[in-house]
């Protein structure tokens, strides 16, 4: 099984992003379906549109515009356990996501 960070890794390199230290504000935001997250590469806290703080080098995630999960930069924290928001499913819909 593909974790989400690994997921969302493979999703940055297949989209041709430079490495996350030099994108504008060192954060990568992004949709996929219903998925969409957040990735901090800063060294201070960055506030999501939906006034969510994400921590330095955590990744917040939410499944329909709910919070699904939290990752660190090892890619370990809470994440949603449901039918159709889990890490499974994260990861899954990533693999398919085109830029």
């Amino acid at each position: 099984m593909t974790s989400p960070m690994d997921a969302l890794m493979d999703a940055h390199a297949r989209a041709g992003l430079p490495s996350l230290a030099k994108m504008p504000g060192k954060r990568w935001a992004g949709t996929c379906g219903p998925w969409s997250w957040l990735v901090n590469a800063s060294k201070v806290p960055i506030t999501t549109e939906t006034g969510v703080a994400v921590m330095p080098f955590h990744t917040y995630v939410e499944f329909n515009g709910w919070p699904a999960g939290m990752l660190d930069a090892i890619g370990e924290g809470p994440f949603a356990a449901g039918t159709g928001a889990n890490p499974e499913a994260f990861a899954a819909a990533l693999a398919e996501w085109m830029p």
